[in-house]
């Protein structure tokens, strides 16, 4: 237990000192940026051969190419892309005009250049459902008329916080489920507000799913998975989606619905970062305020650990059973099973789990409705069991064939044999590297947040949308992993202690420990 507080102590002194080491490396980098203020951007010819970032799947840099030549880096969200810009690695982030004005207010000293294309955004729906296509183009058709949009529009990009609340509806969902993609992490659009999901898309979607009378079910999902979602089925439909030619020979876009501006934020003259009279203990506390106290954002971590927990318990459990199961089947005599054993190990072996979660998501069960957490599970317990199995086959053939052969000549049956000569001493070389295999796969279900599951790193990411902070939300993200990777092993290592006889304890029937001399007790 020492050495366990120890080990606890340690990393968060050293979550302690990233944090100081990053702050004062952001310091340097906005220092640097004052001498070089005299060649800051204010136009947008000047991006010609500069750096620019975009996200990925959105249209804005496919509107900036025709016009400019720069060196492209691309994000999975704002919040990457924005440090990327005060850091001085991209000169220029690009998005539309709204987004573009919650960033400039967030962070004082960046400004936004002149449009550089008009994009016209509707609803992007799936090309099969002409049915609910027609109903929902008719709705919107109507709601542009006597003006409901405009003012879904005006109320969630306002100032006035008090008026932005979800609309009052009643879901009798007589004409089945509406079930609509949005972001979780796009303000105002969508984003979390005091653990709930609110902006002007999830608003809107209530106002239609109530005329259509269907229930409405919200799936938060990146946005590269959106259009593809939309292609496959997995949702049926989603907003504020630009039009383009490449686009609309997968989804089916309704009438337009709003008009946006492409625009590049850049740092203005006068930036200078972060104020430099903040202490440490000070900027720490405010972003420990802002990641997990704000709006009690510490229960969205809660959700997304839960979550995490669950997939890597009964992926390990159903991994296990199956990775047994190919086992056998990869020891097998028949070389039809061993050969489709084999078959199985290297493909799975050979298939990152990203893509194999996207292959599942939205291939395998694109037209099953199926939580995507039981998706997830599925993908990694097929991969856990490749290497499990391989775990347990070479723990097996590293007993001593010697022992099985006695036992059998002693008049153990074949089955007797296995679990009482093999199976204990072949647990001994299972546990360490089974562990660390274990460890391996709860970090990799970090990416599940690609097939729309919200879990511990895609909930830090909604957190970090919101309050536009790059550093403080992913140490803790890494520190909560850290510890729950931990909570793991040293359980793990409980059960090797007991499993282990060269490590436990033995204590011998019939024979009473010696007792050091005047200690004896009165008979």
């Amino acid at each position: 237990m020492r050495r366990t507080g120890f080990l606890l102590m340690m990393s968060v002194a050293v979550m302690l000192l990233l944090c100081a080491c990053s702050r004062q490396q952001t310091e340097l980098i906005h220092s640097v940026s004052d001498d070089t203020s005299a060649q800051s951007i204010t136009s947008n010819e000047q991006l010609n051969g500069k750096r620019v970032g975009f996200i990925t799947g959105m249209i804005h840099i496919e509107n900036f190419r025709p016009h400019y030549k720069a060196v492209e880096y691309e994000f999975s969200g704002f919040s990457p892309m924005l440090e990327a810009l005060k850091a001085g690695k991209i000169d220029a982030l690009l998005s539309n005009d709204a987004v573009a004005k919650e960033i400039i207010h967030e962070n004082p000293g960046l400004t936004m250049l002149p449009s550089y294309a008009e994009i016209f955004a509707s609803v992007g729906v799936n090309k099969n459902n002409t049915e609910l296509g027609d109903k929902l183009d008719a709705v919107i058709k109507r709601f542009l008329k006597d003006g409901t949009i405009d003012r879904i529009e005006k109320k969630w990009s306002g100032s006035d916080e008090a008026a932005k609340v979800l609309s009052t509806v009643n879901h009798n969902g007589e004409n089945g489920t509406m079930i609509v993609g949005v972001q979780g992490d796009d303000y105002p659009s969508s984003y979390y507000k005091n653990n709930e999901l609110v902006g002007q898309e999830v608003d809107l979607a209530q106002l239609l799913a109530d005329e259509l009378g269907m229930k409405l079910k919200l799936v938060v999902m990146d946005f590269s998975g959106i259009i593809p979602g939309i292609a496959s089925g997995k949702i049926d439909l989603a907003f504020n989606l630009a039009h383009s030619e490449e686009r609309a020979k997968s989804i089916r876009f309704l009438s337009p619905m709003s008009t946006f501006s492409s625009v590049a934020t850049v740092k203005s003259a006068d930036y200078v970062g972060t104020a430099s009279g903040e202490t440490f203990l000070a900027s720490l506390k405010d972003s420990f305020r802002k990641t997990f106290l704000v709006e009690d954002r510490y229960k969205l971590i809660l959700q997304g650990l839960w979550v995490t927990i669950i997939i890597s318990m009964l992926s390990v459990l159903f991994g296990s059973l199956l990775g047994v199961l190919v086992c056998a089947m990869r020891r097998s005599r028949t070389k039809l099973l061993s050969g489709l054993a084999q078959i199985y190990i290297r493909l799975i072996q050979g298939i990152p789990i990203v893509l194999l979660l996207m292959i599942l998501y939205y291939i395998l069960f694109a037209k099953v409705d199926i939580d995507p957490v039981l998706i997830a599970v599925v993908g990694f317990s097929i991969n856990f069991a490749a290497y499990a199995s391989e775990i347990f086959r070479m723990a097996i053939d590293a007993t001593d064939k010697g022992q099985l052969e006695a036992a059998y000549a002693l008049g153990f049956s074949k089955y007797a044999g296995f679990f009482k000569v093999t199976l204990p001493q072949a647990l001994r070389h299972i546990l360490p590297i089974y562990k660390g295999e274990f460890v391996s796969m709860v970090k990799m279900t970090s990416v599940v947040g690609y097939i729309a599951i919200q879990d511990l790193t895609k909930m830090s990411d909604i957190i970090r949308s919101r309050t536009f902070d790059a550093f403080f939300p992913l140490l803790a993200t890494a520190f909560i992993y850290f510890v729950l990777t931990y909570l793991f092993i040293f359980v793990l290592g409980r059960v090797e202690l007991r499993i282990d006889p060269k490590q436990r304890k033995r204590i011998v029937k019939g024979v009473r420990p010696s007792v050091p001399a005047g200690k004896e007790e009165a008979v």
